[in-house]
């Protein structure tokens, strides 16, 4: 009998522990309905919510629905608070839905509060530094604006960060507080910033590579002692990087000495290749098919000096031309140069055979990059039907400046250049010369919308206009003249009517683009200009159309110009930057 009762028992106990567990594991249904808040605010009360979290959770039972529940109306108001919302109306339902529960959340996020004052102080030898009283123009929060909590705590870091940038590792903020008076609607913030003292720079060391220490302290644009801005970092990193002579560059602050109240930096070189070998194929209207090539020395030696060479073979002649360039202070900008080029140039009006010799420095002043030189040229030139042989010895002063946001492609942004040349005959020149050029090329965008305005002129006195070499005289028509007229084909002629060049120069140019997309756009234009001597007879004029194709390396324009003083087309095909 005992056996029996046993034996049932050992087969029931299962059944009984199914019965009482099973109703413990099955999961309560909960659903929460939210509406009164959307956007941002729904997001972060969502985030907040616990019955959120824990919904679909195994372990869910009535209790903790209720305990969760409960929990729900200060969450919300915890939600809200960061946006500014300190005193919202919620009204909190938990209705029972078959085996489970829903919970209605009905939430008035009402007026936010808004700042009212703000305080914010910077003691120590930080209090008077002007990146400090800039900083405070842009805080966030200005009188008036809604208290966001995100947006002061952001405010916090940025101070901090902005301190750390400028030499002031030891700041910290003294006080940090924010007075809300949820009632009224308004709030306080107070903020001071102990800045402790201002470090300076430290001693500057260079990783081990073959240029000289002293042409590598030259890109410095501070000194050991001046304080410390992290700003002329970044101006390191990028004047090494721009050099050319490197391919990777580190520049990293070390730990702050606290005895010293210095930072030192270390920075890490890494090499180009010595040598760059260049090659490559075009075309234009002007020139015809092009093949160039060359080879550049990087660092000739350790002193930094460069060496390049390059030869270009077109439908127009050819050209062989070499620098030899020598880095001076500031080397990112400033450097001696002697160059040398042989060029043979056939054209429709004239041929030439120059040979020049030149030398020279090129500074860059207040953005300005002026260029003196000295060069000697001699030219043999067939124009006109009449052969002369040159000689000219003369000095040359120029002056450029190119302001833009990107020279390939610019949203706005200008150039203007101005180069002046004399020459004495009895001084080593075949002919008396004084020469002016200058040129000037704006672009402005209105979205898709772009305009752009060139103006070339040049001006000479010469007292043997015979003498006066091909490659000085001036000549309009072509793609970056007078569209609509070949290369060089507007200017004085002679009794055969053959293009001579002329003493003077006058081309301006109206260009409309409308970009379709990012890459492609068509153009309308209208050219006038004129090569004369004395004064201008008429000025030869050129309008059209074409198509742009803009690339990550240059501008491809391609055009149609009708003249409209000798009724004929001319295509024309130019590739290169806009300014």
């Amino acid at each position: 009998m005992l056996q029996r009762l046993a034996s049932c028992t050992q087969r029931l106990l299962p059944l009984l522990l199914l019965l009482l567990v099973g109703p413990a594991l099955a999961a309560t249904q909960l659903e929460v309905e939210i509406s009164g808040v959307e956007g941002e605010l729904l997001d972060n009360v969502r985030a907040k919510l616990s019955l959120l979290r824990e919904q679909g959770d195994a372990r869910l039972n009535d209790y903790r629905v209720h305990s969760l529940f409960r929990q729900a109306e200060a969450e919300v108001r915890s939600a809200l608070e960061p946006f500014g919302y300190y005193t919202p109306q919620i009204e909190a339902k938990l209705d029972p839905q078959g085996s489970g529960w829903v919970a209605h959340l009905q939430i008035q996020p009402g007026e936010p509060v808004r700042v009212r004052h703000v305080v914010v102080a910077v003691t120590g030898a930080g209090g008077e530094l002007p990146q400090f009283q800039n900083w405070r123009q842009t805080f966030p929060l200005t009188s008036g604006a809604v208290l966001r909590h995100a947006d002061y705590e952001a405010a916090k870091g940025e101070l901090l960060s902005l301190a750390a940038r400028l030499g002031f590792p030891e700041a910290k903020l003294t006080e940090r507080r924010i007075e809300v008076e949820s009632a009224q609607g308004y709030a306080d913030i107070h903020l001071t910033l102990a800045s402790g003292p201002r470090y300076a720079f430290g001693e500057v060391s260079f990783s081990e590579v073959p240029l000289s220490t002293n042409l590598l302290r030259n890109y410095l644009s501070f000194a050991p002692g001046d304080p410390f801005d992290e700003a002329l970092l970044s101006r390191l990193q990028r004047d090494l990087a721009d050099s050319d002579y490197f391919q990777r560059v580190e520049v990293e602050p070390q730990t702050p000495d606290a005895a010293t109240h210095t930072i030192a930096l270390s920075v890490t070189l890494t090499m180009r290749s010595r040598t760059r070998w260049t090659a490559g194929v075009g075309f234009g209207t002007d020139t015809g098919p092009r093949i160039t090539g060359g080879v550049e020395r990087r660092w000739v030696n350790r002193y930094g000096h460069r060496f390049n060479a390059s030869a270009t073979l077109s439908g127009l002649g050819n050209e062989f031309a070499t620098e030899y360039r020598i880095p001076l202070n500031p080397p990112q900008t400033d450097y001696f140069h002697v160059d040398a080029s042989a060029q043979r140039e056939e054209t429709d009006t004239s041929t030439r055979d120059t040979a020049t010799v030149a030398a020279g420095v090129s500074q860059t002043l207040d953005g300005w990059v002026r260029t003196a030189s000295i060069n000697y040229q001699e030219e043999s030139f067939e124009v006109g039907g009449e052969s002369e042989r040159s000689t000219m010895l003369y000095p040359s002063l120029g002056w450029q400046r190119v302001v833009a946001d990107d020279r390939i492609f610019p949203v706005r942004g200008w150039r203007i250049g101005l180069t002046t040349r004399a020459a004495e005959e009895g001084f080593g020149s075949s002919t008396d010369l004084l020469q002016v050029i200058a040129s000037g090329k704006v672009v402005e965008s209105r979205g898709r919308h772009r305009f752009i305005a060139r103006l070339d002129a040049g001006a000479s006195e010469v007292s043997k206009f015979d003498q006066l070499p091909v490659s000085m005289r001036f000549f309009a028509g072509g793609d970056q003249s007078v569209r609509g007229f070949a290369y060089n084909s507007i200017g004085p002629k002679d009794g055969d009517g053959d293009v001579i060049g002329g003493k003077y120069l006058l081309v301006g140019s109206f260009e409309y683009n409308r970009y379709f997309n990012d890459r492609y756009g068509a153009a309308l234009f209208y050219d006038i200009g004129s090569a004369f001597n004395d004064q201008p007879d008429s000025f030869d004029k050129g309008v059209g159309a074409g198509l742009r194709v803009r690339l990550p390396f240059a501008v491809i324009r391609a055009d149609i110009a009708h003249t409209l003083t000798a009724d004929h087309w001319r295509f024309h095909l130019n590739i290169g930057p806009e300014l």
